[in-house]
């Protein structure tokens, strides 16, 4: 696993330390390394950063990898979800497939077959309420039951 990331800008040549990411972000055929304090643009893939930091890292969208230790909460916007992470004031979208790993992480669980549910949709009588949060304001979201 490599312990920095090159980027060369004109005749500089711009180092981020690994450990320092909070996050990857594929635009293009670019990838972006987000630490909290600067961005860096190389090229890649995130498929490959995605084998290489499987201990670090979770892919949370088709152009997104996450440092799992930096999720703070997990928000619903409609039928759109989004995390937010320590050090980056921008919310990340979250693909829905993955939504439910990405909540056992927050909760320190396993993966279960429970359901987050839309705050304000139809919830059947077995549905239990969870509490979350991201920070700021607390989220409520319904598990159980048929979507």
């Amino acid at each position: 696993m490599r312990q920095k990331i090159c980027s060369k800008i004109g005749n500089c040549m711009l180092i981020v330390e690994t450990r320092d990411v909070i996050r990857f972000a594929a635009e293009d055929k670019y990838i972006v390394a987000h630490t909290p304090t600067k961005s860096v643009c190389f090229e890649g893939t995130l498929k490959a950063l995605e084998e290489e930091f499987a201990a670090d890292f979770i892919r949370i969208h088709r152009s997104h990898l996450v440092r799992r230790t930096q999720l703070t909460g997990l928000r619903w916007d409609g039928y759109l979800a989004s995390v937010s992470l320590k050090g980056c004031e921008e919310r990340i979208p979250v693909a829905r497939p993955r939504c439910a790993h990405v909540r056992s992480l927050l909760e320190g669980a396993p993966i279960s077959p429970l359901h987050i549910r839309q705050v304000g949709s139809p919830i059947s009588e077995q549905a239990l309420p969870i509490e979350a949060s991201n920070g700021d304001e607390p989220l409520l979201c319904f598990s159980g039951g048929e979507w």
